[in-house]
C-alpha cells in the first residue's frame, strides 16, 4: 500500500467525519487507507465516522493517553509505505495529500515533509487563504515555538549544505518542486516514510496528554541527519482555537514532556544547564502536592525515566549533529559553544523573545494587513482588552484604541460602541486617515460589562456607515492580582509563648545555628530553610476580573513578578497555651503590614492591621494527603526522617561533634519526638487560617513599568488584599499561601 492517512482523535464531534470526508474527496486515484486512532472518545464521534465511512480502520486506546501515544498507535497499525499524520479537524485541499506522498517518495524517504497550513473555518468548512502558516520554529532554551513566514525560510538544496541525502549519500535532485527548510514540526499535518518513522522512533508513546511531541520528533529528525522540508504547494487546513474545548491540559504534564524531550536530545552539559533554567521558570506551588510544583513534575518524570534513558542512548548513538549545530543553523542564542562553529548564515527569525511554554493550542497564522486594522491597549493580543470603569474626572484610567488604515484611498471614520458595557472616547471623529496612517484615541469605562466582550467598539466609514473594523472589549471596575507560593515563619505552637524566639517546646523549634524567626512572614529569600524542603517564592500568577468573571493573564508583564510582605510583617498574638492570648487562635493581626510587588512596581501599607478569620484543621487537606502518592503524612515524615538519619550516619565523629552536626542531632531528636507518633504527623498539615483580609490605604506607590493592568489602575487610592495561609509544615517552617490584591479605582 502506498500511503496511510493517520488521524488521532478524542471527542472531535462532527469535525472527525468531515475530516475523513475531505480526505476521501481529495485523494481519488491514490492507493491509501485511513486509520483513525481513538483516544478513548466518549462523544460517539468515532462510531459516527465508522457508520458514515465503513472503509476506515479504527484502533483504540482503552483509556485516555494523549496525542503522542495515540499517534504512535496509529503508526504501529499502519500498512502504507508513507505515513500522513492529520489531526481530527483538518481539511486537505485537492491533491495535497498525494503531493506530500510524492515529495516523500522523491526524497527517497529521507526527510519529513510538511504542507502549508491555512486556518480552517469549521462553520463553512473552508480554508482561509489569507491566514496560512508555513514553517515552524523551535527555541531550545524554553522549547517555545511559532510560525515562520515563507519569505524567511531557506530553500532546500541551496548553498554548501545539502539538507537531505539519498540512500547512496548523494543529494537527490529536487526537480521543479521548490522545498524549504523548516526548523521544527507542527503535528497537525505531516508526511514521513514508514522506514524513517521507525528509524527515528517516531512519536514518543510515554509522553503525557498534549505538548511538544511534534517538537521532539522534529528535533530528533534534524539531529539524526534527516531534515524537515516544507512544500508550500500542498495545503491542508487546520482548525485553530484559543483554548481546548474538548479536554484539559495539566501544565505539569506539559513540563514533564519537555523534560523527556530535553533529556533525550541534549548532551549532558546542555541538559544540566537547561534543567536548572527550567526549574527556575517553574517555581509555583501546586495545591495538591506537599512539596510543590517542581517536585511533582520531577516525580512524574522519574516514572518513565528508564524509557527516556533508553531513547537517549539510541539517539546519541546514531545522531549526526548536536544541539549546538542546530542552534547555529537556525540562529538561536542558546546553546553556544565557546568557539564558533562553521555554518551557513544564521536565520534571525528563530531567536525571538518568548514568555515560555504554555498549555494552550498553537496560534493561528496571521493574515497579511489590509483595510482597517485595530488593536486595544497597545498590543495585538485580545487577552488584555479591558477598559476600567471610573467616575468622570481629570485623572480617569483609560485604555488606548489604535487604528491603522491600509486602504489605497483615504477614508473618514467615526467611533461608536454597542452592548451592555459602555465606553466613551477622547474623540469619536470623524478622523481622516490616509494609507499607512495610525490614529490613537483614549477609551474611558462608563458602565461595567455583564459578560466578557459585551462592549463592541465599531470603526465605521463616516460617509457610508459601513463598519470597517470592530474591537470587542470588556468594561470592568476592579481586577484581582492573584498570587501563590510558599511562606516561611516560626509560629508559636503548643506550649511556646508568642514571644519565645526559639520555640524549643513546640513544633516550630529553632536549631542552635539558626537565626531567630519569631512569627516573621517571609514570601521570598528564606533565612533558615530546612533540608529536604521545597520553597517556592510567592509570585503573581494571574489577573482576574470578578464581575464579569474574565481572566486577563496572558501578555501582561506583571505575571511572574514577586510579591513580598514588609521586612517586619509578623503574626502578632499569643498562643492559646502558655501566656494568655492577645487574640483568639488564628485571629492574630498582621503587625507592620506592607505589600510590595516586583522592584518598585507597587507598594502600600495598611492603617489597620489585617486580622485572621480563624485557624481550623482542614479535613479536605487531610483527605487529599491520604489519597496522595506519598501515602499518609506519617509516611511522608518518616521518609524525611530517614534521609536526615542517613546524613547523620554518614558523618564522621568529628563532623557529628561540629556545630552543624549538633544542629542535625538536635533536629533528629525534635523530629522524632514531635512527629513519629501515631497520627501526630497530621498536626503539621492544616489550614492555618481561613484568610487575612485587609485594606491597603497609605503610602501607596505604583510604578507600572510595562504592566498594562497596573498602569490603568495607577490613580487608585485604596486596595483590598486577602491571604489564605494553608498546609503549614511546622517542622519545615514552610507553608502554602495564595491570595489576591484587588484594585478598584
Amino acid at each position: 500500500m502506498r500511503a496511510s492517512i493517520l488521524i488521532a482523535a478524542h471527542d472531535e464531534g462532527a469535525l472527525l467525519w468531515k475530516t475523513i470526508r475531505a480526505c476521501v474527496e481529495t485523494c481519488a486515484g491514490l492507493d491509501y487507507e485511513i486509520v483513525v486512532a481513538d483516544d478513548a472518545s466518549t462523544d460517539g464521534s468515532v462510531r459516527d465516522a465508522e457508520r458514515r465511512y465503513p472503509q476506515i480502520r479504527v484502533v483504540r486506546n482503552k483509556r485516555r493517553l494523549g496525542a503522542s501515544p495515540t499517534k504512535h498507535l496509529a503508526a504501529v497499525q499502519a500498512r502504507g509505505d508513507v505515513l500522513v499524520f492529520l489531526d481530527g479537524h483538518c481539511n486537505p485541499e485537492l491533491g495535497a495529500i498525494r503531493r506530500l506522498v510524492e515529495d516523500v517518495e522523491h526524497l527517497e524517504g529521507r526527510a519529513i515533509v510538511t504542507p502549508s497550513v491555512p486556518a480552517l473555518c469549521t462553520k463553512t468548512w473552508t480554508n482561509k487563504s489569507a491566514q496560512v502558516g508555513h514553517g515552524y520554529r523551535l527555541g531550545l532554551e524554553k522549547l517555545d515555538c511559532g510560525w515562520v513566514p515563507l519569505g524567511k525560510m531557506r530553500v532546500a538544496g541551496t548553498g554548501s549544505f545539502c539538507a537531505v541525502r539519498g540512500a547512496k549519500g548523494a543529494c537527490p535532485p529536487l526537480g521543479r518542486r521548490k522545498l524549504y527548510e523548516s526548523p521544527a514540526l507542527i503535528g497537525c499535518a505531516l508526511a514521513v516514510s514508514r522506514a524513517l518513522y521507525d528509524e527515528l522512533h517516531g512519536f514518543d508513546p510515554h509522553m503525557f496528554y498534549w505538548g511538544v511531541e511534534d517538537l521532539d520528533f522534529g528535533l530528533r529528525s534534524w539531529l539524526m541527519g534527516h531534515p524537515i522540508l516544507h512544500d508550500p504547494k500542498a495545503a491542508i487546513g487546520h482548525r485553530f482555537r484559543n483554548s481546548f474545548d474538548n479536554y484539559s491540559v495539566p501544565f505539569d504534564h506539559l513540563v514533564v514532556n519537555q523534560l523527556r524531550m530535553a533529556r533525550k536530545n541534549f548532551t549532558q552539559s546542555v541538559w544540566a544547564d537547561w534543567l536548572e533554567r527550567c526549574r527556575r521558570r517553574s517555581p509555583q506551588a501546586l495545591p495538591d502536592h506537599p512539596e510543590g510544583f517542581w517536585a511533582r513534575v520531577w516525580e512524574l518524570f522519574l516514572k518513565h525515566e528508564a524509557s527516556a534513558e533508553s531513547e537517549r542512548a539510541y539517539v546519541h548513538a546514531r545522531r549526526e549533529r548536536d544541539e549546538f549545530w542546530y542552534a547555529e543553523r537556525f540562529g538561536l542564542s542558546w546553546p553556544k559553544l565557546g568557539a564558533a562553529i562553521a555554518a551557513p548564515r544564521a536565520l534571525a527569525f528563530a531567536d525571538q523573545p518568548s514568555t515560555g511554554p504554555s498549555a494552550v493550542p498553537s496560534a493561528s497564522p496571521s493574515p497579511p494587513p489590509s483595510g482597517m486594522d485595530v488593536w486595544v491597549n497597545d498590543t495585538k493580543t485580545h487577552d488584555d482588552d479591558f477598559v476600567v470603569a471610573s467616575p468622570a474626572g481629570a485623572d480617569r484610567p483609560y485604555t488606548d484604541l489604535t487604528m491603522k488604515w491600509y486602504g489605497e484611498q483615504s477614508v473618514s471614520v467615526k467611533l461608536t460602541s454597542t452592548g451592555k458595557g459602555k465606553v466613551s472616547f477622547s474623540g469619536n471623529g470623524p478622523f481622516t486617515l490616509k494609507k499607512g496612517d495610525t490614529k490613537t484615541v483614549k477609551m474611558f469605562g462608563e458602565t461595567p460589562s455583564e459578560k466578557k466582550d459585551d462592549c463592541v467598539v465599531k470603526i465605521s466609514d463616516a460617509g457610508s456607515g459601513k463598519v470597517l473594523a470592530e474591537a470587542p472589549v470588556t468594561v470592568i471596575d476592579e481586577i484581582d492580582l492573584h498570587f501563590e507560593g510558599s511562606f516561611q515563619c516560626r509560629l508559636a505552637t503548643d506550649k511556646d509563648a508568642s514571644n519565645d524566639p526559639t520555640g524549643h517546646v513546640g513544633w516550630t523549634y529553632k536549631l542552635p545555628l539558626e537565626p531567630n524567626l519569631d512569627r516573621i512572614i517571609r514570601f521570598s529569600s528564606p533565612v533558615a530553610l530546612r533540608k529536604y524542603v521545597v520553597f517556592t517564592p510567592v509570585k503573581i500568577t494571574k489577573l482576574i476580573s470578578q464581575q464579569p468573571l474574565v481572566e486577563f493573564t496572558q501578555g501582561d508583564s506583571v505575571i511572574g513578578e514577586a510579591i513580598n510582605l514588609g521586612p517586619q510583617t509578623l503574626f502578632n498574638g499569643n498562643n492559646t497555651q502558655g501566656n494568655p492570648p492577645v487574640n483568639p487562635p488564628g485571629r492574630e493581626p498582621l503587625q507592620d503590614f506592607q505589600v510590595k510587588i516586583g522592584s518598585g512596581l507597587f507598594s502600600g501599607q495598611s492603617t489597620t492591621a489585617p486580622k485572621g478569620q480563624g485557624a481550623v484543621p482542614d479535613p479536605e487537606i487531610e483527605a487529599e494527603l491520604k489519597k496522595g502518592e506519598l501515602g499518609t503524612v506519617d509516611k511522608y515524615f518518616r521518609e524525611r526522617y530517614d534521609k536526615l538519619k542517613n546524613d547523620w550516619d554518614q558523618m564522621t565523629p568529628a563532623q557529628q561533634a561540629s556545630p552543624a552536626g549538633q544542629d542535625l542531632k538536635f533536629r533528629l531528636t525534635k523530629f522524632k519526638g514531635n512527629y513519629l507518633q501515631p497520627n501526630a504527623g497530621w498536626q503539621a498539615f492544616y489550614a492555618l487560617v481561613g484568610s487575612y483580609p485587609g485594606d491597603i490605604d497609605k503610602t501607596i506607590t505604583i510604578n507600572a513599568g510595562s504592566s498594562k493592568a497596573l498602569k490603568r489602575f495607577a490613580m487608585a487610592t485604596k486596595f483590598r488584599v486577602s491571604f489564605d495561609f494553608s498546609k503549614f509544615d511546622g517542622e519545615a517552617l514552610v507553608g502554602s499561601v495564595e491570595g489576591f490584591l484587588r484594585i478598584k479605582p
